[in-house]
């Protein structure tokens, strides 16, 4: 470690190594050195796991439940949670709306 220093110190100075000054000799001197708050690396907040996370996961799952063609499938919020809108039709000509949650994974029909 002292090597450390003093290969520092033959070095020109610079703003760099002038800044690196205080705690070589910290380190040097044996003492512990304790981050900031704020130099810690935090993660970011992870949002809850998706059980369908895109809009062909959406149409996938409308399928599987129901017969019939899907004209149309956006993003909506489906009862204050993100979820699907997928309109369909069926064989026999009748429109109706499915709404997929997101979070759950949860499929409910509505005729218009």
């Amino acid at each position: 470690m002292k090597f450390v220093l003093i290969f520092m110190l033959l070095l020109p100075l610079s703003s760099n190594c002038l800044a690196a000054l205080p705690m070589l000799s910290s380190i040097s001197a044996g003492n512990n050195l304790s981050l900031k708050q704020s130099d810690k690396k935090t993660k970011p907040s992870q949002s809850p796991k998706l059980k369908v996370s895109t809009r062909k996961d959406a149409i996938m799952r409308v399928k599987r439940q129901y017969k019939g063609k899907v004209l149309k499938a956006s993003s909506a919020r489906v009862q204050g949670s993100s979820g699907y809108k997928v309109k369909m039709i069926t064989n026999d000509g009748v429109v109706f709306y499915v709404y997929v949650n997101a979070q759950t994974g949860r499929v409910n029909r509505y005729s218009r």
